[in-house]
């Protein structure tokens, strides 16, 4: 008998391959809010652990997804991490993190904020750029 658990119906994410696998930033999103729920997260852990220390040992593939909550493998790469943070924050909410990061209040999610606000800022001025020059021209 293995001494490895199982997957069955007391994880959250048993069954729900296409959203746990996906490299899409909405489902990730989707995917990490089950786990934060799942009274097995700790177990997910400790799997993710063992699948990169797997990894390391072996040439080949690592995990890919969602797991524990955390985006892995493919998922980690720069663009899909700004997407993520973009669908973390409405706009009041950017800016509410933006201006408690400025105070001091050096939190990861007023850190994440502070930047999703300077993008859309930096956004925001491109495309009012863009307008003057095609009204100029």
């Amino acid at each position: 008998m293995s001494s490895s658990p199982r997957f069955n119906a007391i994880h959250l994410c048993y069954g729900r391959h296409d959203l746990f696998d996906s490299t899409d930033p909405g489902d990730h999103m989707e995917a990490a809010k089950l786990c934060r729920q799942c009274p097995l997260l700790q177990t997910c852990r400790g799997l993710l652990k063992a699948a990169r220390e797997a990894t390391t040992q072996e040439s080949g593939h690592g995990p890919q997804g969602t797991w524990a909550g955390e985006a892995v493998g493919k998922a980690t790469t720069r663009a899909h991490r700004m997407a993520i943070e973009e669908t973390m924050f409405s706009e009041v909410e950017a800016n509410d993190a933006a201006a408690e990061y400025k105070r001091g209040i050096r939190t990861d999610r007023n850190r994440i904020g502070a930047r999703v606000y300077q993008r859309r800022l930096v956004q925001r001025q491109r495309e009012r750029r863009a307008e003057r020059d095609t009204d100029a021209a």
